[in-house]
């Protein structure tokens, strides 16, 4: 199961095609359509974007080829041309729940946080949505960037309302709710979440921390164990584990098992966890596309001071804590969010505090440091 904290997009399915034959530019325009869909779906953005085009000059007409032909200009970093495709998209079929879905999730993720509620709203009325739950999810998903967990509470519920076992909703409520020591609330939902579905390391260590805050041991025992059977190598196994080896020891020396074809990570200290709760690890670095942006906040030989750094400012993005060898030397280094273009980083460095600017931090792609942790381990 996909991480549960991510939006859900929604593509497209098209017609069977007609026999060779019989074909017309339309039905020729479909099959590339579909074939660059597939290329999409493959994580092959270059051929997609060739058949797409295909697809597009054989029938301008079409909008379903022009919402694939944003969803791929989106993913090599060209919103602008992703936005044009999505408008045109939009022009031809107005209350297509999938094209309004999926320009909703651009737009929230590039800070148009109102533009996109309400292309989900729309979504959620077109009379052509089989799912508009998923509409009302995604709405709340953005919402939680605002931030505005009430409304983003609300929009949950209503997804709940259509489909009371939709997972998304059921853990989002949870994690909302534990955030407002609504600890009896958040034990519900985590509940129908476990019937609905089968369990993630995400829904796993919110229940663990949910159940400690409700005295509950047995369950946190309980929890801890699936935990560490059936994700041993997951990032919220390993918090798990610091947070047990901080009981007995200060040291922030403290090694962790390698995985196996992996760089290892070093642990981050449970305090720093719980202050900076998207701290993330080279694993989860591992996992971005390489063209993807991300800022570099900071680089030091001294690892206490990027931990000091932090502790000491607010920090909303995803964060990646890494070393890496630079010759002789050891480096360690802070990552600030995932950006999909140069563009979106800058815009999102150029709003930093006054205090995250004091180190001078420079874009750079997720490739670099993929290039530098294979380099070092």
């Amino acid at each position: 199961m996909p991480r549960i904290t991510i939006f859900i997009f929604l593509l497209f399915t098209l017609a069977a095609c007609a026999p060779t034959e019989t074909r017309t530019s339309s039905d020729e325009a479909e099959l590339n359509a579909r074939y660059a869909l597939q290329f999409l779906r493959q994580g092959k953005p270059e051929p997609a974007r060739e058949k797409i085009e295909i697809a597009m000059q054989l029938d301008p007409q079409m909008a379903g080829a022009k919402s694939i032909a944003a969803l791929i200009y989106q993913s090599i970093g060209q919103p602008a041309r992703a936005e044009k495709f999505y408008e045109e998209a939009l022009k031809l079929a107005p209350s297509d729940p999938a094209t309004l879905n999926n320009y909703g999730k651009y737009l929230c993720s590039r800070g148009r946080l109102r533009d996109a509620e309400n292309k989900f709203l729309t979504a959620v009325e077109s009379p052509n949505n089989p799912n508009p739950e998923v509409a009302y999810a995604n709405a709340g998903l953005c919402a939680k960037r605002i931030p505005d967990t009430d409304l983003a509470s609300q929009y949950f519920r209503a997804a709940l309302d259509i489909n009371p076992d939709m997972p998304l909703a059921l853990y989002q409520l949870a994690e909302i709710n534990h955030g407002k020591k609504r600890y009896s609330l958040a034990r519900e939902e985590l509940q129908r979440f476990q019937l609905a579905s089968d369990p993630t390391p995400e829904t796993l260590w919110l229940g663990i921390r949910n159940e400690r805050a409700l005295n509950n041991q047995e369950e946190v025992t309980r929890l801890t164990n699936i935990l560490s059977e059936q994700f041993p190598d997951s990032e919220e196994a390993r918090q798990m584990v610091a947070g047990k080896e901080e009981l007995i020891t200060p040291s922030t020396e403290r090694q962790t098992t390698p995985v196996a074809n992996q760089p290892t990570s070093e642990p981050v200290e449970t305090s720093i966890a719980a202050d900076v709760p998207r701290v993330r690890d080279q694993r989860w670095l591992l996992d971005q596309p390489p063209s993807n942006y991300t800022i570099h906040l900071i680089k030091s030989q001294q690892k206490d001071q990027l931990f000091g750094y932090l502790k000491s400012n607010q920090l909303k993005e995803d964060v990646v804590y890494l070393s890496y060898r630079e010759g002789q030397d050891t480096w360690y280094s802070l990552l600030y969010g995932s950006y999909i273009d140069q563009s979106m980083a800058r815009n999102s460095m150029n709003q930093l505090p006054v205090q995250l600017t004091e180190n001078s931090p420079t874009l750079a792609t997720f490739g670099d440091f993929q290039q530098l942790l294979n380099a070092t381990y």
